[in-house]
């Protein structure tokens, strides 16, 4: 008999604001009907002068800055975001982050487990 890991399937979803785009890809594998990863991978961007949703969840979660710049408020504190770093969120954390250009736009790829 033949096992088969399943494939990640990107699967787009529409964002609560038509300024930012959003691609959801699930990293969880099945192998004999167990799961392998409780892992999720988001990439997403907001466009210049835009923000992300103001979110707030029981996952923790990683951002990498994969492209651009951006002004990131965690539970209420500001700190500047720049390509290639990686902010951590605990559990229940708020967390929002601006656009800072005017031209280019932010990407951030956002791991929750």
């Amino acid at each position: 008999m033949e096992k088969h890991i399943q494939p990640i399937i990107p699967m787009t979803v529409a964002s609560s604001e038509l300024t930012n785009e959003t691609a959801t890809y699930n990293l969880s594998k099945i192998f004999e009907d167990q799961a392998l990863s409780d892992f999720n991978l988001i990439r997403f961007i907001v466009y210049p002068g835009q923000r992300s949703v103001e979110d707030q969840h029981r996952s923790r979660e990683y951002w990498y800055i994969a492209k651009g710049e951006g002004r990131l408020t965690i539970n209420g504190q500001d700190v500047i975001a720049k390509e290639g770093e990686v902010f951590f969120f605990n559990s229940l954390s708020t967390h929002q982050i601006i656009n800072l250009s005017n031209d280019h736009n932010l990407e951030i790829l956002s791991i929750w487990w």
